[in-house]
């Protein structure tokens, strides 16, 4: 064994074995010591690498110890007189400086055997990192659940790890996870937000990363709104709608066609309900909204019908004819409406019904109610009055 050409230092009583040798050449052998002496070969590598070797022992068993050590460790020991033939040994090593160490020690009392322990054919073979990945790509906005990331494939690369934060700093990124694939989908991430992504290939062998990647931003797109819902009143249609996660505010769009080809926008809000004041009285309209943020808008959703109460008629009133039989009702125009519709009831409760068949009796209140009627069929506020 050549323990020079490697930069071995030993124990001033360490020689060099010619007569026990695996590779046919030479071996380090430990040193003629006495009782409680120990005698030991040493080096230092850099890792990652990977250290193999072989060993021997002849010695009395369980008392004088061929160890092996690493950083100060005990690694493993053999002892006895049993080994015929040269065992291997393998070790995979970290980053960073390491020092290895072959010690054969004595204890007080009797020896057996040869007495000594041999080491051969000690080869390391420092590994390095892998190149940092290429290629990298995020999506932009493609899918509402995820944020899909691939790069290129990496010589040597046993898996990946994958890093995320929400600025340029690949230093304050987080790790999302890892996957032996070129592609990974972060379901993590908050839609309508952007991210820096990063690559790092890792070896399995001395347990090493490369560098990160080239970063490449994406987000994740919005979902469109849903869960509508709508409430008609004279002061205008009023729609709602379920908060749509990402978004910072939405756009509300109108349109008398519930095809939706030609969408007119009335208004925005930063809330999940907003009311239209604009459109016309009793004239149904369609509304569609679209979810927003800082990066991004959703198509419109919706097609949820609403409308415009018309008011109750103004100048109601009403009279009881000559006879006390007949009674008049007369009030002012409604704009917009394309008809009325009139109830009557008892004084007791105003709880109306068609005129043809409700009762009155003389002497007595009758309520009546009257409506007006849009185009699109539906009813106003109601007028009330009681009539003697």
């Amino acid at each position: 064994m050549e323990y020079g050409a490697v930069g071995m230092s030993y124990s001033s009583i360490n020689q060099c074995s010619k007569d026990v040798s695996f590779d046919g050449v030479d071996s380090a052998c430990s040193g003629i010591i006495g009782a409680n002496q120990s005698t030991w070969l040493q080096t230092t590598v850099t890792g990652p690498g990977t250290l193999s070797f072989r060993w021997k022992v002849s010695s009395e068993e369980r008392y004088d110890w061929l160890t092996f050590y690493i950083d100060g460790t005990n690694q493993t020991r053999i002892s006895g007189t049993t080994m015929t033939s040269f065992e291997q040994k393998s070790y995979t090593l970290l980053a960073g400086k390491h020092t290895l160490k072959w010690d054969y020690t004595k204890d007080g009392s009797a020896d057996a055997g040869s007495d000594c322990g041999w080491v051969d054919t000690v080869s390391y073979t420092r590994i390095y990192a892998p190149n940092p990945p290429t290629g990298m790509s995020a999506t932009d906005g493609t899918y509402t659940d995820k944020i899909a990331i691939s790069w290129d494939s990496v010589a040597g690369a046993d898996k990946y790890y994958i890093y995320r934060y929400t600025s340029n700093s690949s230093g304050s990124a987080m790790s999302l996870g890892s996957t032996t694939s070129t592609s990974y989908n972060d379901t993590s991430a908050t839609p309508g937000v952007t991210y820096y992504y990063w690559v790092k290939a890792y070896q399995n062998s001395g347990s090493i990363y490369s560098g990160y990647s080239s970063c490449d931003t994406g987000y994740r797109k919005l979902s469109v709104p849903t869960g509508f819902s709508s409430s008609a009143t004279t002061s205008g249609a009023t729609i709602s709608w379920s908060a749509v996660s990402g978004a910072t505010g939405y756009v509300i769009y109108r349109s008398t066609s519930s095809s939706g080809s030609s969408l007119t926008q009335v208004g925005t809000s930063t809330k999940t309900t907003y009311t239209d004041s604009t459109g016309s009285a009793g004239r149904d309209y369609y509304y569609w909204v679209a979810a927003k943020c800082s990066i991004c808008q959703t198509s419109a959703s919706g097609a949820i019908v609403c409308y415009k109460k018309l008011p109750a008629p103004s100048g109601f009133q009403g009279a009881r004819g000559p006879d006390g039989g007949s009674i008049a009702l007369w009030w002012n125009a409604v704009s917009g409406a394309t008809g009325y519709k009139a109830y009557r009831g008892d004084g007791n409760n105003k709880s109306v019904s068609g005129c043809s068949t409700a009762d009155w009796w003389t002497g007595a209140w009758v309520y009546y109610a009257v409506c007006a009627i849009g185009e699109n069929g539906k009813e106003g506020e109601r007028a009330g009055i009681n009539v003697p």
